[in-house]
């Protein structure tokens, strides 16, 4: 199976598309998840409208209409940087409900106590809030990562040579269709464990001082 080179060498690509969606993603969805939550109803319902429709409507749909959208506005963007601009903003919808969750998921309680101390709202996000979110925030970032890596498969459609696109052209030469993609499904697998390994990583300080917390034995006076 000498053939088994030519689909790892595709992996670099597909790292590429899924590591950049997942940036661009990041990014752009802090500032809508802080619209979603704004008390300002025009800045939540553009919010809202955003995620509904990059969530409503297929990636691949999406992915064809950026691909061939810029190139009738006279662009002409390579097909990578198609599909990692289309699964980036994609990607900000998904994680943008994600930020908003995992901040909502802490007490208001705690909120309150904040402003009861006169901290800054912003010293009161990073320092009570934020930490106490991490956990749910990094166990959905860890699920819709592993969705998005799969998605890149997607990419395949436009022509980018990643990992999907190198097994269709294999099958075409003759290569066996249950042995290569069998093998394809191996080496999805073994991306997408250090993706959730990575994100029970990083939520896992978080959680353990809060279990620790709860854990601390009571002495009664």
């Amino acid at each position: 199976m000498t053939w088994v080179s030519d689909l790892l060498a595709a992996v670099p690509t597909t790292i590429l598309i899924w590591s950049a969606s997942v940036a661009v993603g990041a990014v752009l969805a802090i500032a809508i998840a802080a619209g979603r939550t704004s008390s300002n109803a025009a800045l939540r319902t553009i919010a809202t409208v955003y995620i509904e429709v990059f969530r409503g409507i297929p990636t691949l749909v999406w992915l064809f209409i950026v691909f061939f959208g810029l190139t009738s506005f006279g662009f002409s963007p390579t097909a990578v940087f198609s599909a990692i601009l289309t699964l980036g903003i994609v990607s900000s919808a998904y994680i943008a409900e994600i930020y908003r969750s995992g901040l909502n998921a802490v007490p208001t309680t705690q909120r309150e106590a904040t402003t009861a101390l006169g901290l800054p709202a912003h010293i009161a996000l990073m320092k009570v809030v934020v930490p106490q979110a991490k956990p749910i925030i990094f166990a959905g970032l860890g699920s819709f990562g592993i969705h998005l890596l799969k998605e890149t498969a997607l990419a395949s459609l436009i022509g980018v040579v990643e990992l999907m696109n190198v097994a269709n052209y294999l099958v075409e030469r003759g290569a066996n269709g249950l042995t290569v993609f069998l093998i394809v499904g191996l080496i999805y697998i073994a991306l997408c464990l250090p993706i959730g390994g990575l994100a029970s990583l990083l939520g896992r300080p978080a959680r353990a001082k809060k279990m620790a917390i709860r854990q601390e034995p009571v002495v009664s006076r």
